[in-house]
């Protein structure tokens, strides 16, 4: 009796909540007539896992056993005691706790107080409050069998560490931690069966309160202990070996290492999934942190749909009183925080103080954790003073708890340092900084993360002071540690993810340059770190993704060509859900998922690239290069916007935007010159405006005969907008004819040649040879190639120029039907006469005019030299979620991703986007989204001869997210787009008159400027000959 007893134990206890794996088995109930066949059926279904067939048998044994035996019998207490585990693994808390209750009366009547089966009762009865969140009761049940243990003579060893092992756990969980860490070694120590369960169970634990504690290695080495000796005891698929995983990604969160947490989170949901199902609390846990690692990379809508669903289930599961529903319910207030829902945010915060402290009190880490949330939300909502009294009150608990030596206790001082800081009190502020910084340095290491934010708070801190040497040194050493998480982390993430890990960073590379405009004043060498940081940054995730995907086309890696071939696949595959929300609802496809699948395509991609680490490498260009690269009368400017209050003092403070213009000469010497226009916000809205609405009045008055009047308002509206976007820049450009210019901001909806110079009675265009690159860098790049050129230039080499060519799609395949979208027929002339150029010159030419022009040809195009397309383009401006469709695209979808809002028509899109049989994305239309995907690896050129194609959503410092990305990332090396609607004749004329020149061997960027200037004095008016620009080499 005694052995069948000590082997139903069930060691179930674990840092987080541990649910078995039970399969349910739907059979009838053979016949039993007896207690003693009835509990070997329960027993029997029990160890089998078939746990409410155990539950049926149970409860007839426990009826029969007071029957036959009477209330106070031993076989009532041994029933009792499995049904405890019985009635928690069917998630009926209440019943457990009733159970378990009975259990302990009737063992201590049975046995005796000084029993080892009585203390397995208490034990059962202890863990059972744990479950239920009542940590007081749970520390009074599990001392007390802990005191009757260490008076008993023949306890044994297993026993007794079972039970320090479960009180260490609420003591940990009480926030009693040096008590906890004594039980656990205590534990260990005494616990002679190093391999077994219990032993795996206590190592696990003391990680996760090392982890908690913050010491980080000795955590990792215990957990990675743990994994070892739970895959040798219950193999790999297992609810415990979840477990460690969950506790491994929280892990290598706090340390920074997030690329490691991700797999750690993401294996732990997997397997949780299928073992336990999604509707499990243990689920629910791991989806939770996983959701918790998205927002700290800055993956908020993510991060936004796993909280709620997690808050879903644990409300279900466990009640709102929870622990775990309240800390899920403290990281979604601290998603809304960051998301600038300020108001939710607040609202979940006061309700997640109120939980944790009636389950646990004040004094509790937990407390102290969301009070010094609150208190951020506060400092940034302007209740300052309410915002310090909370962080001083936090400050006090976590010293309390334990003590100053502790990453949060770190948190806590950067979080009210930032305070002072805002409130002027600088003193207080730095003493809090430095102290923080050197916990986190201490703790943590200088390659994390929090370290990089303390570094940053420094500098801010030291520019307000005006302190500017002192400041200079901490932003310096922040930029190496976020340089270092970029070339770690970028490898694993796809695109999306690279964006919005980049936009949780960028304010302080930002802040810099603000920092730098006042700093310059002083010392101007300053100048040289900016521009090496926007060489550095600028463009970032567009050259890194162009690498990756070239990287693998030039590779003869079968399996990742096939790999990127697939991701492709499924990426059509969603836009064509997105396309057919109906169809998707009819095949019970979830169109979120097919979206995540291709996300994670993405990132095995990226990481299994043989070149990724190439590609992220971040060769360090300085700007020396650049000004090596430079040729006489030539100059380099870099566009920089930037808001010169990144870090606001009040939460109703304006952005003031300014423009900064790096600029180099060949003859600069010591440093580049800033130039800095503080009228940003007027130029991104009073300006900009003043130039689309010339724009506008130009194609309105094209047929008409204009008065002197009218002409002379249009040339002072020009002249104007000389003065406010250009003309401090051209006073630094003495004697340059050519310029090398990376844009920014309001700066990639303008071309600046159409601005006039008053002084000079000209276009800017007559001035200066304007050539917009991405980034500067890539002249570098330009003069590297042109030395290989002239190294080779008295060689053979046999090369193939080749072009494909797109003019007047037939839009309406049905003649029967409406047509909507205008035709172009002046584009097949415009071909034509391209096509009959390059015939004369022996380019091989491929041709596709109206039925022919279709979307699925163009996607069929392997790397030509040139790439033309004339047809009409559309890009959507003004969106907000639940506007109708765009062309067919869910409006929060085309919100949210502006490669979806962008695009070209080809033939049939009036037949194909209504479509209801369509089984493919061919509809007709190209969206940028689709465009990416083109193989252009070694095309020379792409040439969009449609209107508006040079527009999109302009993400600073990343550029124009629309046509113009999507072409870059197809592989591209230049391309010509429009940034109005355009004129047919002029387009028609510009395009025969640049083909000609290039064709003939001219320079694609001279034969471009010769061709605008020729048009120009055709057509006078900027309308005409400036719609189109080039970017690229």
């Amino acid at each position: 009796m005694n052995n069948l007893r000590l082997n139903i134990i069930k060691t179930v206890v674990s840092k987080v909540f541990v649910v078995l794996l039970f399969f349910i088995i739907s059979t009838k109930l053979v016949f039993a007539s007896n207690w003693k066949e009835y509990y070997e059926q329960m027993v029997k279904n029990y160890n089998e896992g078939n746990v409410k067939l155990g539950v049926q048998w149970g409860e007839k044994a426990l009826e029969n056993a007071i029957s036959e035996f009477g209330f106070n019998s031993v076989e009532h207490e041994k029933t009792l005691f499995v049904m405890v585990d019985l009635y928690y693994y069917t998630h009926d808390l209440t019943k457990t706790l009733e159970t378990a209750k009975l259990d302990s009366i009737v063992s201590k009547n049975v046995y005796g107080e000084s029993s080892q089966y009585y203390c397995g009762s208490l034990n059962n009865l202890g863990l059972t409050y744990f479950f239920n969140a009542d940590y007081s009761n749970a520390e009074n049940v599990l001392f007390e069998a802990k005191t009757i243990q260490e008076k008993m003579q023949n306890v044994t060893d297993s026993a007794y560490s079972f039970t320090l092992n479960n009180l260490a756990l609420v003591y940990e969980t009480n926030g009693k931690f040096s008590l906890s860490e004594k039980n656990y070694l205590k534990s260990l120590e005494v616990n002679k069966d190093t391999s077994g369960n219990n032993y795996a169970e206590t190592i696990n634990n003391l990680a996760a309160l090392y982890r908690r504690l913050g010491i980080y290695p000795k955590a990792d080495t215990l957990y990675q202990k743990s994994l070892i000796l739970n895959r040798r005891l219950k193999g790999e698929r297992h609810p415990d070996i979840a477990l460690i995983y969950n506790n491994l990604g929280d892990l290598y969160k706090l340390m920074g290492k997030y690329d490691e947490a991700e797999k750690m989170y993401e294996q732990s949901v997997e397997l949780r999934k299928e073992l336990l199902g999604k509707e499990n609390s243990d689920y629910a846990k791991s989806i939770s942190n996983l959701a918790l690692l998205y927002f700290t990379v800055g993956r908020y809508k993510q991060a936004e749909d796993i909280f709620l669903e997690a808050l879903k289930v644990q409300l279900k599961t466990k009640g709102e009183e929870h622990p775990e529903y309240t800390a899920t319910l403290n990281n979604l207030a601290l998603l809304y925080d960051a998301m600038g829902r300020l108001t939710e945010a607040d609202s979940l915060y006061i309700r997640t103080l109120e939980l944790f402290k009636k389950k646990f009190g004040e004094e509790h880490p937990f407390y102290a954790t969301t009070l010094d949330n609150l208190a951020k939300l506060y400092r940034k909502m302007g209740k300052l003073d309410k915002s310090e009294e909370m962080f001083l009150k936090a400050k006090a608990i976590r010293f309390n708890i334990t003590g100053s030596n502790h990453p949060d206790y770190a948190k806590i001082l950067f979080n009210l340092a930032e305070l002072y800081s805002q409130l002027g009190r600088y003193d207080e502020a730095e003493k809090l900084f430095k102290e923080a910084l050197e916990i986190r340095k201490s703790l943590l290491g200088a390659e994390h993360p929090d370290y990089a934010k303390g570094l940053s708070g420094m500098a801010v801190l030291y520019k307000r002071m005006q302190k500017y040497d002192e400041a200079e040194p901490y932003y310096n050493q922040a930029f190496v540690n976020y340089i270092n998480q970029i070339r770690k982390f970028f490898p694993y993430m796809s695109e999306k993810e690279k964006l919005q890990f980049w936009m949780s960073v960028r304010n302080i590379f930002e802040d810099f340059t603000s920092f730098s405009e006042d700093y310059y004043k002083q010392k101007q060498e300053i100048s040289r770190s900016i521009y090496d940081n926007i060489l550095l940054t600028k463009g970032l995730i567009l050259s890194s993704t162009k690498k990756i995907i070239n990287k693998i086309r030039e590779s003869k890696d079968k399996g990742l060509i096939d790999l990127l071939n697939k991701w492709v696949t499924t990426k059509n595959y969603w836009l064509w859900l997105v396309q057919n929300p109906l169809k998707a609802v009819e095949l019970k496809i979830n169109v979120d998922s097919v979206a995540n699948l291709a996300n994670d395509m993405e990132k095995v991609l990226s990481s299994k690239s043989e070149d990724f680490e190439k590609a992220y490498s971040l060769k360090e260009i300085h700007w020396e290069d650049v000004l090596k690269a430079l040729k006489p009368n030539e100059a380099a400017i870099e566009v920089i916007r930037y808001t010169k209050n990144t870090f606001k003092t009040k939460l109703d403070e304006q952005d003031t935007v300014h423009y900064g213009f790096l600029i180099i000469t060949n003859e600069t010497k010591n440093q580049p010159k800033l130039v800095v226009l503080d009228n940003g916000n007027e130029l991104e809205n009073k300006y900009i405006k003043l130039y689309g609405n010339l724009v506008k009045i130009m194609r309105i008055q094209q047929s008409n005969v204009q008065s002197d009047l009218e002409v002379e308002l249009l040339k002072s509206d020009q002249e104007l907008l000389y003065d406010v976007f250009w003309r401090k820049v051209q006073n630094e450009l003495k004697g340059i004819k050519v310029v090398y210019l990376s844009l920014d901001g309001v700066y990639n909806s303008i071309n600046l040649m159409t601005l006039r110079d008053r002084e000079k009675n000209c276009s800017l265009i007559d001035e200066i040879d304007i050539r917009v690159l991405t980034n500067t860098k890539d002249l570098v790049e330009y003069r590297n190639q042109e030395k290989v050129k002239l190294s080779t230039r008295n060689k053979k080499v046999k090369t193939t120029n080749s072009a494909v060519l797109f003019g007047d799609p037939m839009y309406q395949l049905n003649p029967d039907s409406v047509q909507r979208i205008s035709a172009l027929p002046g584009t097949r002339d415009e071909i034509e006469s391209i096509s009959s150029e390059m015939i004369s010159k022996k380019w091989k030419i491929d041709v596709l005019f109206g039925s022919e022009a279709t979307e699925e040809n163009i996607k069929k195009v392997q790397n030509p030299k040139i790439l033309h397309i004339a047809t009409h383009g559309y890009f959507e401006k003004d969106i907000e979620p639940g506007d109708n469709s765009i062309l067919g695209v869910e409006s929060e979808r085309a919100v949210e991703n502006p490669l979806l809002r962008s695009m070209l028509f080809f033939a049939g899109v009036e037949n194909l986007r209504n479509d209801p049989n369509l089984t493919t994305t061919n509809d007709g239309k190209l969206t940028a989204y689709e465009a990416m995907d083109l193989n252009l690896e070694n095309t020379e050129i792409v040439i969009m001869s449609a209107c508006e194609t040079g527009l999109g959503e302009v993400k600073n410092g990343e550029g124009v997210y629309g046509l113009q990305r999507a072409f870059q990332v197809a592989g591209t090396r230049s391309l010509i787009m429009s940034l109005w609607t355009v004129s047919d004749e002029a387009t028609q004329v510009l395009m025969s008159a640049f083909y000609k020149k290039y064709l003939n061997g001219m320079d694609k960027r001279k034969a471009f400027r010769e061709t605008q200037l020729e048009l120009k004095t055709v057509y006078p008016q900027f309308y005409y000959w400036g719609a189109f620009v080039m970017v690229g080499d």
